[in-house]
């Protein structure tokens, strides 16, 4: 497995140490902060560590063409989010790891996020801080009274949309009434906050067309609605797009992808893979015998005689129709569910994509027309 790269943050917690760092640690250092690190040429995983304990990790999409780098889509909102359900694969082990001499947890307590969530350091207070420095666009958080009639009084200099609720609760055998439950929000729209086009454009690369048409209509259906639609409705975002309540939320789009495509039973993203080699793309007469093979039966099973009366029968055949090629993979990007109905395995869809580039063709912009076009993988 590829080593795990640190990336630049300045949304974490601070990095000054502590007495009993956990086990995880990279380049003989203790991690902490945002690491990611690569699964395939369609997939990685990331993860966010405090002191060396992990506190979630993820899989996230590989958005090729660009992703999508803004100061309210951060990791950070994700682990602190406690409106959208969690992702299967979205998880800490911080609780699992023990002291070998007292078989206790190395957290200073025995919840996972005991040490990380300390008083004035936990996630309400987290959330509460984020959203006055402009580093989550929406969230839900609690905070005792007298913190939180502070809060507010920020909040209105900061032209913060927030409502706020009681929150009953027993301690010590008395009901108390003093903890506050507050929906904050920014007043301004969708477009004003984020590039909405580059957003959308994401989601077109990354999602089959099927997948990306019903996620984008949702965003451009709000670009002129302000984000702080939803605090009188918290509810109301449950019901959303997932595009549209990650991006709510402050989710990066990576990992929104990832969510979209397993609630839609897919496994990972529609991108055709890189090339990964120096000197000039690969050629047919040079193909291997095994790619051949699997590559002319995927180029029978998506090209009809009718086209031009024509055969393809040999890798001869595709020699002297090189243009067939092209044909097959628009015809294979029209078909639902085109990455796993039926298709190449990952070596012949590399050496696909290889080919055509050779002639020309990078087959990302093929995937652009397929989106485009809506109609069997044909560009209008």
């Amino acid at each position: 497995m590829v080593d795990w790269v640190q990336q630049s943050d300045m949304r974490g917690p601070s990095g000054r140490e502590v007495a009993l760092p956990g086990v995880w640690i990279s380049d003989d250092r203790v991690m902490h902060g945002i690491y990611r690190r690569p699964i395939s040429d369609v997939m990685a995983e990331g993860a966010i560590f405090w002191h060396g304990y992990r506190l979630r990790r993820w899989q996230e999409a590989v958005i090729h063409g660009g992703s999508i780098q803004h100061p309210l889509l951060n990791p950070w909102n994700a682990l602190d989010d406690d409106l959208l359900p969690q992702e299967p694969h979205a998880s800490g082990d911080a609780a699992s790891q023990q002291s070998s001499a007292t078989g206790a947890p190395l957290w200073e307590g025995a919840k996972p996020r005991r040490a990380y969530t300390r008083p004035g350091h936990g996630a309400g207070s987290r959330k509460a801080h984020a959203v006055l420095r402009g580093l989550v666009p929406y969230t839900q958080f609690t905070l005792l009274q007298p913190q939180a009639i502070r809060w507010c009084r920020k909040a209105g200099r900061a032209r913060r949309i927030y409502s706020v609720t009681t929150e009953n609760y027993v301690k010590d055998g008395d009901v108390r009434h003093d903890r506050w439950r507050i929906t904050a929000g920014r007043c301004e729209t969708y477009g004003q906050l984020f590039p909405l086009d580059d957003i959308m454009a994401a989601y077109r690369r990354a999602l089959p067309a099927d997948l990306a048409e019903r996620e984008v209509e949702a965003l451009q259906a709000h670009r002129d609605v302000p984000v702080a639609r939803y605090v009188p409705r918290p509810a109301d975002l449950l019901d959303a797009k997932r595009s549209l309540s990650g991006l709510t939320l402050g989710h990066p789009v990576e990992i929104t992808v990832m969510g979209i495509l397993r609630a839609a039973g897919r496994r990972e993203p529609a991108v055709p893979p890189r090339c990964h080699h120096d000197g000039p793309h690969m050629r047919l007469r040079a193909m291997p015998s095994e790619i051949a093979v699997n590559l002319l039966a995927f180029v029978r099973r998506h090209w009809a005689e009718e086209f031009s009366g024509a055969t393809v029968d040999s890798v001869e055949d595709l020699v002297r129709r090189d243009y067939v090629l092209e044909v097959a993979y628009r015809r294979h990007l029209g078909t639902p569910g085109h990455q796993f109905a039926g298709c190449l395995d990952v070596e012949a869809h590399q050496y696909l994509c290889c080919l055509l580039r050779g002639n020309g063709r990078e087959p990302q912009e093929l995937h652009y027309d397929s989106v485009k076009s809506g109609r069997d993988g044909f560009a209008a």
